[in-house]
């Protein structure tokens, strides 16, 4: 599975805040879902958050409040 596009679609395929809009949530809610489904934790989004990070060249800031803006999202999921 493409990780980075699944949950590239929480974050608007872009910059946006993980799972801020109603559109962001529900794709969010599609990542978790998958995420469960393959049986995977929180390393392993925590690796995915970081690769989309990459990809988009995020700083150190973006990057730890988009990872604590997933952490409390999936929270409710792992």
């Amino acid at each position: 599975m493409d990780w980075i596009k699944l949950i590239g679609g929480g974050f608007a395929h872009g910059v946006a805040n993980f799972g801020l809009h109603d559109t962001d949530q529900d794709k969010a809610e599609r990542y978790a879902i998958a995420v469960v489904d393959a049986g995977l934790g929180w390393d392993d989004v925590e690796a995915h958050v970081n690769a989309y990070a990459d990809h988009r060249n995020w700083d150190d800031d973006k990057r730890g409040m988009e990872m604590e803006n997933v952490r409390s999202f999936m929270s409710d999921w792992l």
